[in-house]
This record gives structure tokens, C-alpha cells and sequence, in this order.
């Protein structure tokens, strides 16, 4: 099962999708407004409540305003600025206990929609097939 993120400054959505890349289940929380632990544990939440409810464990790909520098491995260029500069994908990674994926939201969006036409991404979460990417890759 993959399990994809969609992090915004309002919402937190999640979606399941099985092998096949069919939907199992989505499921959307609030942000919390200006809170990196919060939104950390919101994050977190969200993942054990899919796998919870599936009954499966799943690969976590997360889809993110801005981008983790290269250098550093921190978040920057974040619309949500309580996110800027902190180590979103190892601090996931340590709460969830497996490697996660992390792209920007909007570099998803586009790869997406080349993969399968705009009109099935927008029946998915953008950030949905982010593990997609790395297991055909």
C-alpha cells in the first residue's frame, strides 16, 4: 500500500492507495496553524489512522510546500513559515519509523499529470503517487 500526504497551510490530506493504485480510503485533517510539532504529530496521526483503518502498513510520500535543500536537508521557501528551515523528512522518518518521500507540491502536481493526464490527478491527491515515482523509477 502507498500512502500519500498532501501538506498545506490548511489541510493535511491523506489517501491509500492498494498495488493496483487503486483508492482504499482518503481522510483530511486541519493544519495546525503555525506549530511544527503540532503539524509533525498531525502527520503522524493522519498515517496511523489510514493504516489503522486498512489494516496495512504503507510507503509515505509527502507532497510540501517548498523544498528541502540539498545541502542542509531542511525545508525552505514554505508558504507555511513555521516549516522553514526545520528537518521535516528526518524528524517524519524518526516519528514513523520508516523512509519517507518528500517533494514539493507543485513538482508532484506536474509529474502527475504527465504520468496519467490531468484528469485522473485530479480525482487523486497530488501528492498520492510520490511513492509511485520511486518504485517505477
Amino acid at each position: 500500500m502507498r500512502i500519500g500526504i498532501d501538506l498545506g497551510g490548511t489541510k493535511i490530506e491523506g489517501i491509500a492507495l492498494d498495488d493496483q493504485g487503486k483508492e482504499r480510503m482518503r481522510h483530511r485533517v486541519a493544519t495546525p496553524g503555525g506549530d511544527y510539532a503540532a503539524t509533525l504529530q498531525a502527520i503522524a496521526e493522519l498515517v496511523e489512522y489510514i493504516e489503522g483503518l486498512t489494516q496495512h502498513t504503507g510507503s509515505v510520500g509527502i507532497g510540501t510546500p517548498g523544498a528541502l535543500s540539498p545541502a542542509t536537508g531542511l525545508l525552505r521557501n514554505s508558504n507555511s513559515v513555521c516549516m522553514n528551515g526545520q528537518p521535516l523528512k528526518t524528524d517524519l522518518e524518526k516519528i514513523l519509523k520508516r523512509e519517507i518521500y518528500i517533494s514539493n507540491d507543485a513538482i508532484v502536481l506536474h509529474y502527475l499529470r504527465r504520468l496519467m493526464g490531468s484528469r485522473k490527478v485530479q480525482l487523486l491527491c497530488s501528492a498520492s503517487l510520490l511513492v509511485l515515482e520511486r518504485v517505477l523509477a
